[in-house]
């Protein structure tokens, strides 16, 4: 891919609903499908089976645009369960491929009360142990041990060490309360997030596109420690009760 290509025409987000595709209005399909592309193919098995809402708002899409969209989405195991347009004809490609439509609110926000909604699926039942909470973010209590792959759409926490040979993936941030030994993967799909742990002994470290090799595995974290994704690289220093410059107060 060129590195010409713009960045943050597609956003991922994972909410307590799903997975939410926003699409910005401005750039060519071409550009989109291909930075769409390219997140999905950081983290392929992650995105497998999700169910997905698509933002367009007022944008249009050439002939055939929408059905591209979709193969690229079905191509990575994604369904299409809600369509969110103003266009007409655009809600008209999308009755043809059989994909449900309602009018955009805000992405992320759920609709008003007598708004029309679209049918989906009852999210699937987390993990024995692994709890969602409203904001999206899922808790997981006891150790994660070797061999174990945990995930979540949204932030990620843990209450527990996590053990070598164990993996974390998230499609936001990451939290445990414990000592982290495992490889974790952070900002799935996209590209800005943190990982933070009470021991931060991680075998590799993920944000986004980005990996940070092992540390030093004598060495020992003498404080809780964050590593999150700067100027085109992973950082990682010392949590000092506040993140990093460019988080908000919900993390992200």
């Amino acid at each position: 891919m060129s590195a010409a290509l713009t960045q943050n025409q597609v956003q991922l987000r994972g909410t307590g609903r799903g997975l939410e595709i926003v699409i910005e209005e401005g750039p060519p399909l071409y550009e989109v499908i291909a930075e769409l592309e390219m997140r999905l193919s950081q983290s392929p098995a992650f995105f497998a089976g999700a169910e997905a809402t698509v933002w367009l708002g007022g944008r249009g899409l050439p002939p055939g645009g929408l059905a591209h969209l979709k193969a690229v989405t079905d191509r990575y195991q994604i369904r299409i369960v809600a369509l969110k347009s103003e266009r007409d004809d655009i809600q008209q490609a999308a009755n043809n491929l059989q994909i449900p439509v309602s009018a955009p609110g805000a992405p992320g926000v759920p609709s008003a009360p007598g708004a029309p909604t679209s049918p989906t699926l009852p999210p699937p039942l987390p993990p024995a142990g692994l709890l969602e909470t409203p904001d999206a973010a899922r808790l997981l209590v006891g150790p994660v041990r070797s061999g174990g792959l945990l995930e979540a759409p949204g932030h990620l926490c843990v209450v527990g060490d996590v053990n070598a040979g164990a993996e974390l993936r998230a499609g936001g941030n990451i939290v445990v309360m414990g000592a982290l030994r495992g490889l974790a993967h952070a900002a799935c799909g996209g590209d800005e997030g943190y990982i933070l742990a009470l021991r931060l002994e991680a075998q590799q470290l993920r944000i986004g596109g980005l990996i940070a090799r092992a540390g030093d595995p004598g060495a020992s974290a003498r404080a809780v420690e964050i590593a999150y994704a700067a100027e085109g690289r992973i950082i990682v220093e010392p949590y000092l009760g506040k993140l990093p410059s460019g988080f908000g107060a919900a993390g992200r």
